[in-house]
């Protein structure tokens, strides 16, 4: 599997980016952002 490096600083920023952009915040979301996140990588979905 691949791993991808990215610092943390960039990876709180898009959080709270998403976060803007959705209707609800990912601490009430958070399980379904994983499951999406996995499924998404189970079946090789890359958007592009």
């Amino acid at each position: 599997m691949a791993r991808f490096h990215t610092h943390r600083n960039t990876v709180l920023q898009r959080i709270r980016r998403a976060e803007q952009l959705l209707p609800t915040t990912l601490d009430r979301q958070g399980a379904n952002v994983s499951l999406a996140l996995d499924a998404m990588h189970w079946l090789n979905v890359h958007l592009d």
